[in-house]
């Protein structure tokens, strides 16, 4: 099963951040290098990353 995580992150100033994580089997394969301002965005850019490396969309997408 392939899992994605949406991390938000915020900062002392009230700054928000989401970076996402890809977890294939319970096993870490992937964290995002960018931190974006948005979660949809976040969301989108890992969705379309599971699509090129993994060959499928995740079978569960969860926001923290």
């Amino acid at each position: 099963m392939i899992e994605v995580f949406i991390e938000h992150w915020t900062g002392p100033y009230g700054t928000a951040e989401y970076r996402s994580s890809v977890w294939w089997d319970g096993h870490r394969i992937a964290r995002g290098r960018k931190a974006f301002t948005d979660a949809d965005d976040c969301e989108s850019v890992v969705l379309e990353f599971c699509v090129k490396a993994l060959g499928k969309k995740p079978d569960k997408v969860t926001r923290l």
